[in-house]
């Protein structure tokens, strides 16, 4: 609850994105049952629902009676109002591990071999290869994709007693080609899933894809891929391979789910699995599935991992089963590459003073300028603004920093590698005055870092000239809180800390700072947590 109630309080001041760092012995579960009981079920039978971290509005347990989630009981709301995402970790190496591979494909996707982007794999035996649904999914992949709709397909039938294809080591091997979207349509088990079975499932013929063990080697195992860059996404419908609590109800030969494994290995698997915590459902499943990547290829505001498992979930309410219990393990602010990416060109100052106010950046691509470019400026406390660029490709942003070191530029832009650039800071000496050349050039207040902030935060303004200086606090009322500085002051950078124990018995909540000097006043917001 705490964690939830947390979200709740940074959602008021603009969280988008939650990305849950841990597995159950990390962040813990909230376990939820979709239809309505008044018995207790056991852990097979919830859902693992992280949803329940993503939706702030609803009340999850009316009746009080530990059932979480219930469909007339409770009253959950499956319209979330951030997006989440979780990596199942529980070591530094594993979070190491993720990390490495999310930077990659952001980054330099494929080690600078973009060739595997637009290449689709599909998965798929027993009743979903009859119904041809891996057909019905990638109808929705745009014409210059390449798709394999064959090589792990079970043949000749989905039903057939003896099928010929695909044992386990098959489906290593083409995965072993590089692929960007992985698609699963098998019958699972947590560490598990079938690629191939006599008849629906059953016997005596099964073969198995592991994620970190093999009991025989015509079988598959993740950990026999090769080491590359070229790290892919991964939708599942098998049931349970997203159970990454398995350990806690079922013994099995490894405590580790096939969806951790493909996320949590190193230089190989993927960058994120979109999986069953519980059941997958043969008639229903691959309809979110497809779901998924027809928002994926529209781009613009589904161009994130969070954004498109959210909606793709949302776009069928009535399969609550489903909307609780798939699950993304991964970063919900991940953008998907669904193009070979583009290359920016930006220019910018390597090095600036600690008296400059104001950064420019121009980026440009194929030698015309680039609009609505993302900038963001980072320099660990003391900077962090983002802009956009114009029409002419330029973005100017007011900075301060305070102190000698590296100012981190970033851009970026949707269909684009990203590119940043290292900006060397000089510490210039001019709070007295004494340094007429290099003194601000304008009056400027800037936003407090951090924010929102427990139990200080600083507070920066430029003085072009001596001048009278008021700076102020006010709550959301209008009602002066603190005086923080006043007086005639000196030409030059000035910084202030302000601490939880100055402003007294304040609330959590909105604050407003205000700079008067001379004519020129500005006033900007912050937040308080308690």
């Amino acid at each position: 609850e705490k964690i939830r109630n947390f979200l709740m309080e940074a959602y008021m001041s603009g969280l988008k994105w939650a990305l849950l760092g841990g597995d159950e012995s990390v962040v813990p579960i909230r376990y939820c049952y979709p239809n309505d009981t008044n018995t207790q079920k056991g852990l097979v039978k919830l859902q693992i629902t992280d949803l329940y971290y993503a939706d702030l509005t609803g009340d999850w347990e009316v009746d009080g009676d530990g059932n979480w989630g219930e469909r007339t009981h409770d009253n959950p709301d499956l319209y979330p109002e951030v997006y989440i995402g979780r990596v199942p970790a529980n070591t530094p190496q594993e979070v190491s591990n993720w990390v490495e591979k999310l930077l990659t494909y952001e980054k330099n996707p494929g080690g600078g071999d973009f060739s595997y982007l637009t290449k689709a794999l599909w998965i798929c035996a027993d009743q979903m290869r009859d119904h041809n649904q891996h057909g019905h999914i990638a109808a929705v992949f745009p014409d210059y994709f390449t798709k394999d709709l064959s090589s792990l397909i079970e043949e000749p039938t989905g039903h057939d007693l003896n099928p010929t294809q695909p044992t386990g080591n098959q489906v290593i091997e083409v995965m072993n080609q590089g692929w960007h979207f992985i698609n699963n349509l098998n019958h699972g088990n947590p560490d598990n899933y079938s690629s191939m079975a006599s008849g629906y499932n059953s016997g005596p013929i099964k073969y198995y894809v592991w994620g970190d063990t093999l009991f025989r080697p015509e079988c598959g195992a993740l950990t026999h891929l090769d080491s590359t860059q070229n790290y892919g996404i991964h939708y599942s419908i098998s049931c349970y391979t997203g159970a990454f609590d398995m350990e806690a109800i079922w013994s099995r030969p490894t405590p580790n789910s096939f969806g951790e494994v493909y996320v949590l290995l190193p230089n190989r698997g993927g960058v994120a699995f979109c999986g069953n915590s519980r059941f997958g459902w043969v008639h229903s499943s691959y309809l979110l599935q497809t779901k998924f990547f027809e928002l994926a290829f529209q781009g613009g505001e589904f161009n994130h991992l969070g954004v498109v498992e959210a909606v793709s979930k949302n776009s069928y309410p009535n399969y609550r089963d489903l909307n609780y219990g798939h699950n993304l393990l991964g970063d919900p602010e991940m953008p998907i590459w669904i193009d070979t990416p583009s290359i920016l060109q930006v220019e910018c100052d390597s090095s600036i003073k600690t008296t400059d106010n104001m950064f420019e950046v121009c980026v440009t691509s194929q030698g015309a300028p680039l609009e609505n470019a993302e900038v963001c400026l980072y320099k660990g406390e003391e900077v962090y603004v983002r802009g956009l660029t114009n029409s002419q490709g330029y973005c100017s942003t007011a900075i301060c920093p305070t102190t000698a070191g590296t100012l981190y530029a970033t851009v970026t832009r949707e269909g684009y590698l990203p590119c940043q650039k290292e900006v060397k800071v000089e510490y210039i000496t001019v709070a007295d005055g004494s340094d007429p050349e290099n003194l601000p050039r304008e009056f400027a207040l800037f936003q407090n870092y951090p924010n929102p902030f427990n139990p200080s935060t600083n507070i920066v303004y430029h003085l072009p000239r001596d001048s009278e200086v008021k700076l102020e606090i006010y709550n959301l009322l209008g009602q002066r809180v603190k005086s923080m500085s006043e007086g005639i002051q000196k030409a030059g950078v000035h910084s202030l800390t302000l601490g939880t124990e100055e402003l007294g018995e304040v609330s959590s909540g909105i604050y407003f700072y205000t700079l008067r000097a001379d004519d020129f006043s500005d006033t900007r917001k912050m937040m308080l947590l308690r």
